[in-house]
């Protein structure tokens, strides 16, 4: 027992700057599942810790996915649709 609680001994600080937005959204969210900023933080490292890496995918889009994106938002390649039949028909679906 000694050495679980030597083991969850919090004596260091962990600081950050995020959105004051985002902060009170978060806020809220925690609050509904009756944690705060702190625990869920904890829970965040203890996730990093026994997966020995980040707890969802973080990936770097290669070149043609950036070139994709980049013709999408201005308005290339783009494909439209005039009915939900014809976007189904187009997908084989």
């Amino acid at each position: 027992m000694k050495n679980l609680e030597i083991k969850n001994k919090k004596d260091t600080f962990v600081r950050s700057r995020i959105n004051e937005g985002r902060k009170e959204n978060v806020a809220r969210i925690l609050e509904k599942l009756g944690m705060n900023h702190s625990e869920a933080i904890n829970l965040f490292y203890a996730q990093i810790e026994l997966l020995k890496g980040l707890p969802f995918s973080v990936n770097i889009p290669n070149e043609k996915t950036q070139k994709v994106v980049r013709e999408s938002n201005e308005g290339k390649n783009r494909e439209g649709f005039h009915t939900k039949k014809d976007f189904f028909k187009r997908f084989g679906m």
